[in-house]
């Protein structure tokens, strides 16, 4: 496989007070670092505060790490170990390359589509803001991917209360794709979908990147949909890394108490569930 990302010592500190005579807390995300490759799921797991999502924000760069660097590869660059694209808040770079290289789905779909104008819209804003296409590619580019998705042509004219919340999620994930990213960062994006439509929706992006050869980082408290897609994961605690590997090897043979402790309630749920099969 091909290294497509490399995070290298990222640190950030963030405070907040609650209150007029609350006390002032800080929490620190860091020092992390991880590599990732083209067709590879890193998933990551922890107690709810860990910092997972807080993570995923400085991947996209929806928030601006204090040290450290995110390094964007492309495939000569992982051939010849010398990056070309820098994605780093310490190093001034082109804010669309990043936006285009990774993008976002987020746990509520529905929250995050503008229910006033119609999906059509919704996707060529997004190739408006970040690209040069003309208007006909642009129809070209959505109705593609829509298709991708699983959507039909006509749900370009939709809008978001005519979609199930399966259809919804599809749509986040068109927009994720639109841009023709080399990584996903998905943010409990099943945690809203009944089983059925969960399944599904596993199932299409295992499909798509499978095709696209997609990097995918997916945070989720769901230890059985990890198990089933992640080729390595990650386990964070109080803002750091505090185990990591192949998931087939973690969940054999945990080294840390909290990642015994997840695994454990993970199995314990699916054998009460079974027993009253």
């Amino acid at each position: 496989m091909t290294k497509i990302l490399e995070v290298r010592n990222i640190e950030y500190r963030h405070s907040s007070k609650r209150g007029l005579f609350g006390k002032q807390k800080t929490f620190t995300l860091g020092p992390i670092s991880f590599d990732m490759y083209s067709g590879e799921t890193v998933a990551v797991i922890g107690n709810n505060g860990a910092g997972k999502s807080l993570l995923a924000k400085t991947l996209v760069g929806a928030v601006q790490v204090d040290k450290g660097e995110i390094v964007l590869l492309s495939e000569q660059d992982s051939n010849t170990d010398k990056p070309t694209e820098v994605a780093s808040d310490t190093l001034q770079t082109p804010r669309r390359k990043r936006v285009q290289d990774i993008r976002m789905i987020l746990q509520h779909s529905a929250d995050s589509l503008n229910p006033a104008i119609s999906i059509g819209s919704i996707l060529t804003q997004t190739l408006k803001l970040n690209t040069d296409l003309t208007e006909t590619a642009r129809r070209e580019k959505i109705e593609e991917t829509l298709l991708k998705v699983g959507l039909l042509h006509e749900h370009y004219y939709y809008y978001r209360h005519m979609l199930s919340d399966g259809q919804q999620q599809r749509v986040a994930m068109a927009r994720a794709l639109i841009l023709d990213p080399k990584i996903i960062v998905a943010d409990e994006p099943f945690a809203a979908l009944d089983p059925s439509v969960r399944s599904q929706t596993v199932n299409l992006i295992l499909k798509l990147q499978k095709e696209l050869g997609l990097g995918f980082v997916f945070i989720s408290h769901n230890i059985g949909i990890v198990r089933h897609i992640s080729d390595r994961v990650l386990v964070m605690d109080k803002g750091q890394i505090i185990e990591q590997g192949i998931t087939a090897e973690v969940f054999v043979d945990p080294q840390q108490p909290l990642t015994q402790k997840l695994i454990k309630a993970h199995f314990d749920l699916v054998e009460k569930h079974f027993a009253h099969v």
